[in-house]
């Protein structure tokens, strides 16, 4: 979980740096900030209920996540940022290091090649990545809600999370990422060939949204499979996290509640769990860099039981 002290340096960026951001510009609307304060919204302030032992706390949504309500020509939806510096420790190390480490990854063998787009890492510059996760309301023909996106900006990653306050904002949600996802040359899932991409495609579709997957995509449960199977009982992303990067979440949401606590919101308002699931998703991203970061240090073929 962040600390306290990471989420309040977290919300001051994202009260002031968002609103001049180039990915906002991608809304194609006027900015909703005046004064450095947020244009107040029906959506953003409906009360949340938040329990803290036998105390009973109302709060907004707005206060309990930061970020900016951005508008599209279809609809409005929550955009939210994180910098990926502000919330691990080693992430000046691991930004240094990036583009340097990029450039030096292998390329495999054809027969070792199991995800289309991995050779590309070598030619492919770092800025022009984008590391996708996404958080749904069932496994399918349900709504998408949220969508995790990061990339490198040169000096540092940057967290992008398209959150959806109400069913009828999947729609814009999916048009942003149409226009942020087509700036990019290599697309990096976790079972995103099976899952994420699908899933946005099959809901563009449902929601008149066309979005073309006609970039290149690794998958890296394939890369984890074919590299580190032998050393985990599965290949999930926390087994990863706990295996090879010997790190281990604590009070995470499991994966399995996020749909229920997401529809919970949407019928009470209470937004105490909200943070929980963004959290969740930028976890998962972080470890995808890091799978990243960390395929040029196997040996080909190596296989330790």
């Amino acid at each position: 979980m962040l600390s306290p002290e990471a989420l309040d340096r977290l919300a001051r960026l994202n009260r002031g740096a968002l609103k001049n951001n180039p990915e906002s510009r991608l809304a194609g609307g006027k900015n909703n900030a005046r004064n450095g304060r947020h244009v107040k919204n029906t959506s953003v302030h409906e009360p949340a209920l938040r329990i803290r032992g036998k105390k009973a706390e109302y709060i907004t949504l707005e206060e309990a996540v930061p970020g900016q309500v951005t508008k599209l020509e279809d609809g409005e939806f929550l955009l939210i940022k994180w910098r990926f510096k502000d919330l691990i420790s080693t992430a000046q190390t691991t930004i240094k290091a990036f583009p340097v480490r990029l450039k030096g990854l292998r390329v495999h063998s054809a027969e070792n090649i199991r995800s289309g787009g991995f050779a590309t890492l070598k030619r492919v510059h770092p800025s022009k990545i984008l590391f996708l996760d996404i958080e749904t309301c069932g496994l399918s023909a349900a709504p998408l809600f949220l969508i995790g996106a990061a990339y490198f900006t040169g000096e540092d990653f940057a967290i992008l999370q398209l959150f959806a306050r109400d069913y009828h904002e999947e729609r814009p949600l999916l048009s942003f990422f149409n226009r942020l996802y087509s700036q990019y040359d290599l697309l990096v899932t976790f079972n995103g060939k099976a899952f994420d991409l699908p899933f946005i495609i099959s809901r563009g579709h449902e929601n008149r949204v066309r979005i073309p997957c006609d970039i290149p995509h690794i998958d890296l449960l394939h890369e984890v499979r074919r590299l580190w199977q032998y050393r985990m009982p599965n290949c999930k992303l926390q087994t990863v996290e706990r295996h090879i990067f010997d790190r281990k979440r604590v009070g995470d949401i499991p994966g399995s509640e996020i749909p229920q606590v997401y529809r919970e919101f949407i019928k009470t308002g209470n937004a105490a769990q909200i943070k929980d699931i963004l959290e969740h998703n930028v976890l998962d991203i972080i470890t995808m860099v890091d799978i990243v970061m960390n395929l040029s240090d196997e040996p080909e073929g190596r296989k330790t039981v």
